[in-house]
């Protein structure tokens, strides 16, 4: 979600990484009606001097909206701060009764990188643009023109585009492995430890070294998956390949408790963590041999997958669960395997996602992004590099999804952004602040305010609004 809007605020302030152009779509709207008011137009009755004048000194009635969210600011210079590819728009309409058609003329500074293919349409009250220009601060101007020809011209709007930054110093330059935001923090998972991290405070806590544990098996280093459950207020930490179990904190204690899930429980000797996420209720993992699940966080019940399955991704809803690996196999259809990329063979599926329309999004290290159905496993769309050109690289390794129902994608050659609004992508590659950080293993988003973060070969890298 955008942070509040503010109105008022500074022309000028900081611009962070972003780059491609500025893209308009816009749509026209012949914004006028005959006689003495132009009655969709008008915004509220000003002083009788400027009636008499028959003109709109000002624009009276201003909006701007980031990602669908509206904030009516009424008079004065709004300003916003939005990340890269948010799609802004800017809305007005006239401020006195006037005799129509009220006309609408937008201009965009800076004008350079402003146009898309085609020449947007700047004559339409309500105009959308989405930023991918780096460094830069936009301010727009708009001048309203009513039936007799009398015009005013004022500065209303600016905004500021925000790319990736690299978070200085955290971690060393660590390859990080994964990520999942919960209960206010950034939890970590890394070559060399499990970490928590707070935005607010810029702290960084090395859980090993930190945090007790119970039990006598402890870990250090090798830690590759992380899972905050945000029903139970438990974080799950997996091993990488070299202990038969996964660590359950308790961020409230401070604590760690190690539950097996081997031969002595379920999956009989599996002993690779490859993914963590929910079971409805409950936690789920998969591994080397099929996937098992504890619904009171301490008990795994066996395998819920064919056996000796290499599983490598679990995803959806309690009512459509799905794991993916070589296949994508959905738990309501009895494990049928599903060939989602139409490669007949492996798959590669990585991550799994499923948004609010019940459509999963698939990410597989080698063949893109697959849309599928929810409810009936059917492929409706792929998306890759090779043929159409939607992402920075066919290895995708990750997926989140934000609050405006747009797709993250971290891929070996940077990240990608799918708009919801426009059903296109955006890529983010080292212009927009990744630098030589373009080989993107992990990415998880705080719901709580929009901020993206993204963990790397080398490092952590993020984008946050003031």
């Amino acid at each position: 979600m955008p942070r509040r809007l503010s109105s008022g605020a500074p022309w000028i302030a900081y611009a962070y990484a972003c780059a491609y152009a500025l893209a308009c779509a816009c749509s026209f709207d012949s914004a006028g009606s005959t006689g003495d008011a132009a009655s969709d137009d008008a915004g509220p009755a000003v002083d009788a001097a400027a009636d008499a004048m028959g003109a709109c000194p000002q624009p009276r009635q201003l909006r701007i909206s980031v990602n669908g969210a509206t904030e009516p600011l009424g008079t004065g210079q709004p300003f916003a701060n939005v990340r890269l590819g948010d799609t802004v728009t800017l809305s007005a309409a006239g401020s006195c009764v006037q005799r129509g058609p009220i006309n609408y003329e937008w201009q965009i500074s800076p004008i350079d990188e402003t146009r898309d293919s085609a020449d947007p349409n700047l004559t339409s009250r309500d105009v959308q643009v989405y930023s991918m220009v780096k460094g830069r601060q936009y301010t727009v101007r708009l001048t309203i023109t009513d039936g007799d020809g009398v015009s005013s011209t004022d500065l209303v709007y600016a905004f500021q585009v925000h790319g990736f930054e690299v978070l200085d110093g955290l971690l060393g330059g660590q390859d990080i492995d994964d990520l999942s935001f919960g209960g206010g923090y950034l939890w970590i998972a890394s070559s060399k430890g499990g970490y928590r991290y707070d935005p607010i405070v810029g702290e960084l806590v090395d859980l090993g070294a930190t945090w007790l544990f119970t039990g006598a098996d402890v870990f250090t280093n090798n830690i590759e998956r992380v899972w905050y459950d945000p029903d139970a207020d438990l974080i799950w930490i997996g091993h990488a390949a070299s202990k038969t179990g996964l660590w359950r904190g308790d961020p409230a204690l401070e604590t760690f408790d190690y539950v097996r899930y081997d031969g002595a429980t379920a999956l009989n000797g599996a002993t690779e963590v490859n993914d963590i996420g929910p079971a409805h209720p409950g936690v789920r993992i998969a591994s080397n041999l099929g996937v098992t699940a504890a619904a009171d966080s301490a008990t795994f019940n066996g395998n819920l997958a064919p056996l000796t399955t290499v599983v490598e991704a679990t995803g959806g809803t309690g009512t459509s669960d799905w794991m993916g690996g070589i296949s994508l196999w959905s738990q309501a259809d009895l494990w049928t395997a599903l060939d989602s990329f139409g490669v007949g063979g492996d798959n590669k599926i990585r991550a799994i996602a499923m948004d609010g329309d019940n459509r999963l999004w698939v990410a597989s290290d080698g063949f893109g992004v697959a849309r599928v159905d929810g409810l009936s496993g059917e492929t409706t769309e792929i998306y890759d590099q090779s043929t159409t050109g939607d992402l920075p690289h066919d290895q995708v390794r990750a997926i989140a999804l934000d609050l405006t129902r747009d797709v993250w994608v971290a891929t070996r050659a940077g990240i990608a952004r799918r708009k919801a609004d426009r059903g296109l992508w955006l890529t983010f590659a080292g212009a927009e602040g990744l630098a030589d950080r373009l080989d993107v293993h992990a990415i998880a988003i705080d719901d709580a305010t929009g901020d993206v973060y993204a963990g790397t070969t080398k490092g952590l890298v993020y984008i946050r609004l003031p």
